[in-house]
């Protein structure tokens, strides 16, 4: 009789595990992809920072492109779909989409005025 119980309970077990098993592996998938698309906003946020501070520093518009996309695919494998730098006198601007899934695209968008003020140097 015991030995019947304790089949029954491995049953029950193995039921209750397959029912829990998607869910939890819906749960950890979704928690992964939360934490990358958090990770890849502050990374494209970062790099559309450090292209203003390219153009800003008078490097020619197609070196800081490519700066751009080199920092962006070094991390994120989909790239820079589509990239505009703009250096007039006044500003330099950076805007540009990246891709992460087919689908979710980000948009950056980054403007410093010009001239940059200077670093205060300590005393």
């Amino acid at each position: 009789m015991s030995n019947e119980r304790s089949r029954g309970d491995a049953g029950s077990a193995l039921v209750e595990t397959a029912a829990a098993a998607p869910v939890l592996v819906l749960l950890v998938g979704g928690l992964l992809l939360a934490g990358y698309s958090g990770f890849a906003k502050i990374w494209i946020r970062y790099s559309s920072y450090e292209a203003v501070i390219c153009l800003a520093s008078r490097v020619r518009e197609p070196e800081c492109l490519d700066r751009l996309r080199a920092s962006i695919e070094t991390v994120l494998p989909a790239g820079v779909s589509r990239a505009r730098l703009i250096h007039t006198e006044r500003e330099a601007r950076a805007r540009f989409d990246v891709e992460l899934l087919p689908g979710l695209v980000v948009r950056e968008e980054r403007a410093l005025k010009l001239p940059m003020p200077a670093r205060r140097g300590r005393t």
